[in-house]
């Protein structure tokens, strides 16, 4: 910087300040001179130019890829919406893999496919169907069974009304209302278990008189005057029938002999218990038969005992 110089008229003085100032002005330009240059120098060379250039071209980069992304919104909109439906795709399918493991489950479990079901069911008709026939025959027999248990019934009562007939008239022909007071030898005998006991032993001689009795322990339990029959022990109407016969035939020999002596003659009573009412009818017969011996019964009680005494009554006989 330069300061225009005054014409040297005026003294000496007026130019020496000049000289100053001038001298001062261009220290100064000098020194912005060199802060300038130093600051010139200490600055990256380029640097703002590639900052610049660097920005130019991101805006450029940047505004390419906004239109590419302007571009690809429509196919980003289809690809989402297939998505949606491949999301749907891939929950059915996932669905469809469950009820597929479940259903091998169960075949692994040993349950039954549909076909097999329909076997089945087709099967329980048919057992349903034949069960329906069976009840309705079943139905049938009952009916019958009931119309024969009720013709049972009827005849039963028919039988029971005979029994009675036939116990009241044996009552009547063997058990009359007065008993004989006759002389005679009683010899008894207990009927029970369908067995006839002979209570005594008899003793004959050689001859077939009664020579002795004594009491039957073999067929007999004998506690005091009291008599419990041994079952088993007796004798039996369908095993023991010839020893039954030679027994009563001995006895019609004594009443053959002794017909002009009543005193000396035997005569069979009978003691029955409710379980030998048949047998009785059947040992009966069988005297009956032997001939020559009067004879007869009376129903003897479960619960009682039997007891043999002095004070004991005799048994009816025709």
């Amino acid at each position: 910087m330069s300061v225009r110089r005054r014409r040297r008229g005026n003294g000496g003085a007026d130019d020496s300040l000049d000289l100053l100032l001038d001298t001062m002005c261009n220290a100064f330009g000098g020194i912005v001179l060199i802060a300038i240059s130093v600051a010139l120098l200490v600055e990256k060379p380029g640097e703002d130019k590639e900052v610049a250039e660097g920005v130019k071209e991101d805006a450029k980069l940047l505004e390419k890829k906004q239109r590419e992304l302007d571009e690809l919104k429509p196919l980003v909109g289809e690809i989402e919406s297939e998505l949606d439906k491949t999301g749907e795709l891939i929950e059915l399918i996932r669905e469809r893999d469950l009820l597929a493991a479940a259903l091998e489950d169960k075949r692994k479990n040993g349950l039954m496919t549909t076909l097999e079901l329909d076997n089945k069911l087709n099967e329980a008709k048919a057992k349903k169907a034949a069960e329906e026939k069976r009840a309705r025959d079943l139905e049938k027999e009952i009916a019958a069974a009931e119309a024969k248990e009720e013709s049972l019934k009827k005849q039963l009562e028919e039988i029971e009304e005979q029994e009675k007939d036939l116990v009241d008239s044996r009552q009547k022909e063997l058990r009359p209302p007065l008993k004989k007071e006759a002389g005679g030898i009683q010899i008894t005998f207990i009927v029970r278990y369908d067995e006839v006991f002979p209570v005594e032993e008899l003793q004959f001689s050689n001859s077939g008189s009664l020579t002795g009795a004594g009491l039957n322990e073999k067929m007999i339990r004998w506690s005091g005057p009291k008599a419990e029959v041994i079952q088993s022990k007796g004798f039996s109407i369908q095993n023991d029938r010839a020893k039954i016969n030679a027994y009563l035939s001995k006895l019609s020999n004594i009443n053959r002999k002794n017909q002009g002596t009543p005193d000396k003659m035997v005569y069979v009573a009978s003691i029955v218990f409710a379980d030998s009412f048949d047998t009785v009818t059947e040992f009966q017969s069988m005297v009956a038969q032997a001939g020559n011996i009067e004879d007869g019964w009376e129903p003897w009680p479960d619960g009682q005992p039997i007891n043999f005494g002095a004070g004991g009554s005799s048994i009816g006989i025709d």
